[in-house]
C-alpha cells in the first residue's frame, strides 16, 4: 500500500539529499519484491514457471509502429504505378496512330489545323489543308494529334 523506505525516508531529521542511509525496517518485516525493469525493443525476458506476466508498457513494439507509414508507402507505390501504367498505355496508342498514318488520311494538328495527308516523311507529314487553292503545310509527324480514315469526311 504504501511504499516503506521513502515513508522511512520522510520521517528521517536532516535527511536531505540521501546523505544518511535508511534505518533497517522493523524485524519480521519482508520489503515487497520489485519487478525488473521492462527489456527494451528487441530483447526477450523470460518469465519463472508459476509467476504472472509483467504488465505491458502501452507501447507496440515492431511492425505495430511502423504500421501506418508502411500503408503510406503501400499507397503512393500503388498511385506511381497506375499512373506510369496508364500513361505507357497511352503512349503506345499514340505510337501506333502515328505509324498507322497513310496518304489519303484526314489528320488534326495539336493547334487544331485539319487537312488530308498527301506526303509521308521521315519526321514530317505534308497536309493539304485548302483543296480549292491547294494549300500544303508541313508539320513534324509528332505534332499530330488525331488520325482519320480517308473514306470519312471525304470534300
Amino acid at each position: 500500500m504504501f511504499d516503506y523506505q521513502a515513508l522511512i525516508l520522510a520521517q528521517v531529521p536532516g535527511n536531505s539529499g540521501g546523505a544518511a542511509p535508511p534505518p533497517p525496517p522493523p524485524a519480521g518485516h519482508t520489503p515487497p519484491a520489485i519487478p525488473p525493469a521492462p527489456a527494451g525493443p528487441g530483447t526477450t525476458t523470460t518469465q519463472p514457471p508459476g509467476s504472472t506476466p509483467l504488465p505491458s508498457s502501452g507501447h507496440p513494439t515492431g511492425l505495430g509502429d511502423m504500421l501506418p507509414f508502411v500503408f503510406l508507402l503501400g499507397v503512393i507505390v500503388l498511385m506511381f504505378v497506375m499512373t506510369t501504367w496508364n500513361s505507357r498505355k497511352e503512349k503506345k496508342k499514340r505510337q501506333a496512330m502515328l505509324e498507322a498514318m497513310k496518304k489519303g488520311d484526314k489528320a488534326q494538328t495539336i493547334g487544331g489545323v485539319i487537312g488530308t495527308i498527301t506526303d509521308l516523311r521521315e519526321n514530317e507529314v505534308v497536309l493539304k489543308v485548302d483543296p480549292n487553292t491547294n494549300t500544303r503545310m508541313t508539320f513534324a509527324r509528332s505534332a499530330i494529334q488525331a488520325v482519320w480514315s480517308g473514306d470519312k469526311n471525304e470534300d
